[in-house]
């Protein structure tokens, strides 16, 4: 185990060009040798003085601007804190290395954990390490020192490297990032006289940028030195550096490039001793060379035995990576600077975007409403066609397949026959079919004649239950049909059809329970089974095959929307044609006067374009958020003259990208390992691909230059290789890799750049034309040539992750899912397998558990990372093919893709969490289930774009997921991945991050089961909009009167204003900066106010109803009677949800016994007077005068009323009997303020 130093306050930390760190602990309570230790938190922000870089390269260092995660190690820390331990890959505010000299102290050793911050592969390297002998150093004539030439600059050579993800790089601001270290082989290959030999090359200082004398050179016989070797004169060793591993007897060298060292040769470059350069990580290559570098004739003079030799390898590749490192590093510490900025713009304004995306995604805009009417028609004619078929032309075929399946009975005494459908319905299918049908177009159940249109003089009509008159027998509910005379109906037991038995097999834990009494529903299992579960398909005549598909489709394509009942829709419309909201809403798919909403979802992408592109002047840049801040703010944004911006990093890489030498060293590593199969020369060419063509900072801009489609670029003919490589291999050897991260990482990366590849956005326009054509026909049908067949419509799957009847759009979506397969190789054969099972198994019960089928595919197609890349490619497939085809542009002609590189990071996270949503389904409650994928998405920090849900991409994305999930789940149930697609659609429509985004979350998850279950409440619809944020035409706004509830004054239009003397326009911008400019002051009442309103969003859409009771509870004692009514009602449902019950007393916090309530006549009864011990009618005098507020508190939301008493005095001096009665007479809702909040632990209290 390696032995470290905990750095102390006397340590020595230098920049690479001299300047010295100050080292100040705030450690309290402890000392190493006299010298306060340093926590990894106290080197972020030291100061650097004496820093000697001149202005015209950056000028000097003055702070430590990042540390990585490889400082420290987790086992050792004080009080939750780490201690310091190294400064590998930190940086200061000119990107400058930070170089250990001395800890300070070398009285403590602490034991570290080689899985922490060490490099592995080093680790393992040194193991058997032995060091140079003295026999041998005698020997030696001359030294070789290798370094490398980069950019101007000269540096030690990249040496070996494991693949790692560092998950807290961190910089300036608290802010962090995940960083990725590449995988590195790395070895020079020596020849003298024909014999090569092998050196290792080991780097055992920073990742990024070691000291040139922490690289060393591990010989054959495990010798480490620092240098290279030669024994004799006259010779001229052939040095090759080499990022491949080659294979005795080294015959490939030749391959290489190889730099002949001619001791001969008076222009070779020789040192006094290699601590002149070594100590430093890079020098200036003109510097070094006039500086520390010597002649031959004076080098002899110092009369040594040897005499060290500096020579520079050829490292292109190492070139590229320096110029990543440099621009990734240059980003984020401008992002990092800027980040204090952004993450205010977002706070202040994210009350008001949560309530206007809300309200915008409950409003349905014309355009959108005609589309959905549109659908909805052709939904409902396909639906009539389809019932009028099974009715006048099938039905007698159903009545002869239940008889030949043995499932009808001969009525006694009758010409009749009992047919119970149960032995026609297929349940899988007919049930998933049902459900979407209630999640998404209910109105197709409805047990009557509904009218489809009027064309002329006739009527359609369709008639969704069959024609004939309703009975009762034995016990069931049936229809005797009319035209046969037989009793028609459906029991309980559910079951699917065996063909290759002919036999029904029951369905486990599966009945029609629910459908027995609904004549609608049963029609509806019949027309699923008859024209969709694929085992008619031979009698059904091609006239319905238009009506089949056309239901089919239209029924995925109604998607999920939180849509009302049609009346309720066009109030809720009406409403805000009259409001402020039709600046920010777009009613008529055009920009909106107002695109504040649009700008809030783009601010991550405006923050990168400032990080990435630096203004010299702040007004520029701070016109990128006119909707978000008001006219006055200010904000120095980052800025430092003469420094190489990203942008320009960027261009300095597109030319190095495109190098012709570049190509040649990557075409001769293709060369060498064309048929290699070994899993570590994989990983270590997969990293490779990755380094050289991974966007660091995920902006479409970045791409733009640095892109592997872009015209002569050196780097897709390597990506091609790598991929054939992939393909070649075989499943059990797929399998190893498929789990690996750097597999992983890079394939998300490729997905990624192809999306930017395909699809213009805001930041790709420059040149992509010629990105597209290079990734469409000279990468992916080079990888996937024979991908224009078109395949069968499986129309048994509703979650087939097919979603568009368009054949164009469909084979587009195809071929391209089936060339994405093949950048990894293995999942087309795993395709052909899954279709193959599929085959088999559709004579079964589709979703059951599958036979052993012995094939070597079996392992990789069950893995978790296959059952999140397929659906993940299904739904970028679908977006490219919507892109392609023309689609967007059609039905959405304002759309822009501000960031590709994102949405591609979200089809991913999105395959990611379905598959957790999806597990967890089985034993959550529905709004646990949804709230499980939200958790997930906040986990992996997801910047969803609400582009997603209108082109329906993760409905396809679901549907991949449990179509996959269904092949090897044997308790997959269908239905409940039907309700999970559907209610997940929508709560990602009204996704919303910022302030309260749980509370968001929430009303999106309630609005979900609300539609599901058809209990949307409407009544108090008109107040929940007109009292909204936004609105501001009539009712006092919630905000207004939350911050009523005390007389502070707020900054309003320059002036400070009692709150209740505010009265705020109808400009949403007005709102936005009243906000904005008072939440530094009053944070706690706003998001006290933004509590309020959402919680009376949700209370209006659920209908939750508080009320008092009128039942008594009397108490007797020898004082005389006395009579309480102190009960609250509250629905049966709201009280599942409910966590807290407080009541305030005068200012005093009373906590409730939730569990103590009664039920009666489904609702809940809560005593709230529990707590009064009655002695006589002073008591209840007294308890009535008091200032009572009721605080209910739920996940979800949060509520408040004024509890409103009554005394009365029912003395009887009569008899001198003492009585007294006191009732809650009232409980009027009231706003939350910030005690509230606090007293309940709401977030942003």
């Amino acid at each position: 185990m390696p032995k470290k130093h905990i750095v102390v306050e006397k340590g020595v930390v230098l920049c690479e060009h001299g300047g010295q760190a100050e080292l100040i602990s705030s450690v309290p309570n402890h000392v190493i040798a006299g010298d306060k230790p340093l926590y990894t938190d106290d080197f972020l922000g030291a100061v650097i003085n004496g820093c000697t870089n001149n202005i015209s390269v950056g000028g000097q260092c003055t702070s430590v601007a990042s540390i990585t995660s490889a400082i420290t190690e987790s086992n050792v820390s004080n009080k939750g804190k780490n201690y310091l331990l190294r400064t590998d890959g930190c940086q200061t505010d000119k990107g400058a290395a930070l170089i250990l000299v001395d800890p300070g102290q070398t009285n403590s050793i602490v034991p570290v954990k080689q899985t922490g911050a060490s490099n592995l592969a080093v680790i393992k390297a040194l193991e058997d390490a032995e060091l140079n002998t003295k026999e041998n150093i005698l020997k030696e004539k001359y030294r070789i020192y290798p370094l490398r030439k980069s950019n101007k600059e000269s540096r030690g050579l990249r040496g070996l490297r494991d693949f790692r993800v560092m998950k807290n790089y961190h910089y300036a601001n608290g802010y962090t990032h995940e960083r990725i270290v590449p995988k590195t082989e790395a070895y020079i290959y020596m020849t003298i006289d024909g014999i090569t030999k092998e050196y290792q090359v080991i780097n055992r200082g920073d990742y990024f940028r070691p000291q040139i004398e922490q690289v060393y050179f591990k010989d054959e016989d495990k010798i480490l030195r620092r240098y290279l070797p030669v024994y004799e004169e006259g010779k001229k060793p052939e040095l090759v550096y080499s990022n491949i591993k080659l294979v005795k007897p080294y015959t490939d060298v030749s391959k290489l490039t190889t730099k002949v060292v001619d001791f001969t040769d008076k222009s070779l470059s020789y040192v006094t001793h290699h601590k002149v350069f070594s100590k430093a990580v890079r020098h200036e290559q003109k510097e070094f060379e006039k500086e520390k570098l010597i002649s031959i004739d004076e080098a002899k003079k110092l009369n040594k035995k040897y005499l060290n030799v500096v020579v520079h390898l050829e490292d292109l590749i190492g070139e590229v990576e320096d110029l990543y490192h440099d621009m990734e590093s240059s980003f984020y510490r401008a992002y990092a600077h800027n980040k204090d900025f952004i993450d205010k713009v977002k706070e202040r304004n994210a009350y008001a975007y949560s309530v206007a995306h809300f309200m915008d995604e409950v409003e349905l805009n014309s355009k959108e409403k005609t589309n959905r009417d549109a659908t909805k028609k052709k939904l409902k004619e396909a639906y009539y066609t389809l019932v009028k078929g099974l009715k006048e032309t099938y039905l007698p075929y159903i009545m002869d397949t239940c008889r030949t399946r043995n499932y009808t009975w001969t009525i006694k005494n009758s010409q009749s026959t009992f047919v119970r459908m149960n032995a026609f319905v297929e349940h899988d299918v007919a049930m998933s079919y049902l459900q979407q049908m209630k999640t998404n177009a209910s109105f197709l159940l409805s047990p009557m004649h509904v009218p489809i249109s009027r064309r002329e003089h006739h009527k359609y009509e369709y008639y969704n239950t069959f024609d004939g008159e309703r009975l009762t027998h034995l016990k069931e509910e049936c229809i005797r049909e009319k035209h046969t005379t037989d009793y028609l109906c459906i029991g309980k037991k559910a079951f699917n059809y065996n063909v290759d038995k002919e036999i029904l097999e029951s369905v486990q834990g599966s009945s029609y329970q629910g459908e027995k009494q609904n004549h609608a529903h049963t029609m509806a299992l019949l027309v699923s089974s008859l024209y969709f579960s694929g085992k008619h398909d031979k009698v059904i005549d091609s006239k319905y095959k238009d009506a089949i598909e056309d239901f089919h489709y239209s029924l995925q394509q109604l998607g999920a929307h939180p849509e009302f009942g049609e009346d309720v829709q066009k109030e809720i419309n009406e409403k805000f044609k009259n409001s402020a909201y039709t600046k920010l809403f777009d009613y008529t798919n055009t920009t909106p006067s107002d695109t504040f909403i649009e700008d809030y979802e783009d601010l991550e992408t405006v923050a990168k374009s400032c990080a990435f592109e630096w203004e010299g002047n702040d007004k520029t840049q701070l016109l990128k958020f006119t909707t978000l801040i008001p006219k006055d703010e200010s904000f120095d944004f980052y800025f430092k003259k003469k420094t190489t911006t990203p942008k320009q990093y960027g261009e300095q890489l597109n030319k190095k990208l495109q190098d012709s030498k570049l190509k040649t060293i990557l075409e001769k590593y293709a060369s060498i390992l064309e048929n290699t199969k070994d899993k570590d020369t994989i990983l270590t060419v997969l990293s490779m691909g990755y380094m050289l063509s991974a966007s660091r900072t995920m902006f479409d801009a970045e791409v733009s230059q640095t892109s592997p489609f872009n015209a002569n670029s050196a780097i897709m003919e390597f990506l091609i290789f790598i991929s054939k490589t992939l393909q070649k291999l075989e499943a059990s050897e797929h399998e190893v890799l498929y789990q690996d991260e750097i597999f992983k990482q890079y394939h998300k990366s490729i997905h990624g750049l192809i999306l930017h590849a395909l699809v213009k956005g805001y930041f790709n326009k420059k040149d992509f034309s010629t990105r597209a054509n290079n990734a469409t026909k000279n990468f992916l049908d080079v990888l996937a040539p024979q991908t224009a067949k078109t395949s069968k419509l499986d129309l048994t799957n509703l979650n087939g992750g097919s979603i568009d009847k368009d054949l164009q759009v469909k084979q587009a979506t195809d071929k391209l899912f089936e060339q994405l397969k093949a950048i990894d190789g293995i999942p087309s054969q795993i395709h052909s397998a899954e279709d193959a099972q599929a085959k088999k198994d559709k004579k079964k019960r589709p979703g059951s558990k599958k036979n052993d089928h012995k094939i070597g595919l079996t392992n990789l197609r069950n893995s978790d990372h296959y059952k999140i890349t397929i659906p993940a490619l299904k739904g970028l497939s679908f977006l490219v093919a919507l892109y392609q085809t023309g689609k967007i542009a059609k039905d959405y002609p304002k759309m822009t893709f501000n960031s590709l590189l994102e949405l591609s990071a979200s089809i991913n996270i999105l395959a990611k969490v379905t598959g957790e949503a999806a597990q967890s389904s089985k034993l959550l409650s529905a709004n646990a289930r949804a709230l499980t994928l939200f958790k997930a998405m906040q986990n992996e920090k997801l910047i969803f774009q609400r582009v997603l849900t209108k082109l329906a991409i993760p409905i396809v994305i679901f549907g991949g997921y449990h179509q996959i999930a269904s092949l090897d789940d044997e308790d997959y149930d269908a239905v409940v991945a039907i309700s999970l697609k559907t209610g997940l659609t929508i709560a990602l429509m009204l996704y919303a991050t910022g302030i309260g985004e749980i509370l968001v979350i929430g009303i999106a998850i309630e609005l979900i089961w609300m539609k599901l279950s058809g209990y949307f409440i409407d009544s108090k619809l008109e107040v929940m909009i007109e009292k909204s944020l936004f609105y501001q035409n009539g009712r006092k706004s919630y905000l207004l009167e939350s911050l009523s509830n005390d007389t502070k004054e707020y900054l309003y239009k320059g002036s400070n204003k009692n709150i209740k003397d505010i009265v705020l326009t109808q400009k949403p911008k007005d709102v936005r900066d009243f906000i904005y400019v008072n939440y530094a002051d009053h944070k706690k009442e706003i998001n006290a106010a933004f509590n309020y309103e959402i919680s009376s969003i949700y209370a209006a859409l659920k209908g939750v109803n508080i009320e008092t009771s009128t039942i008594p509870k009397n108490y007797k004692s020898s004082q005389g009677t006395y009579s309480i009514c102190s009960y609250m009602s509250i629905s049966k449902d709201f009280y599942k949800e409910i966590t807290r019950i407080v009541l305030l007393e005068d200012g005093k916090e009373i906590e409730l016994d939730i569990n103590k309530h009664e039920l009666h006549k489904g609702k809940e009864f809560i005593d709230l007077l529990t707590h009064i011990l009655i002695k006589d009618k002073s008591v209840l005098l007294e308890h009535s005068k008091k200032d009572t507020k009721l605080l209910l508190h739920s996940d979800t939301i949060s509520l408040k009323y004024d509890v409103i008493y009554f005394y009365d005095d029912v003395s009887n001096y009569t008899n001198r009997s003492e009585g007294g009665s006191l009732k809650i007479i009232d409980l009027k809702p009231i706003p939350l303020n910030k005690d509230d909040c606090e007293i309940l632990n709401i977030e942003g209290s």
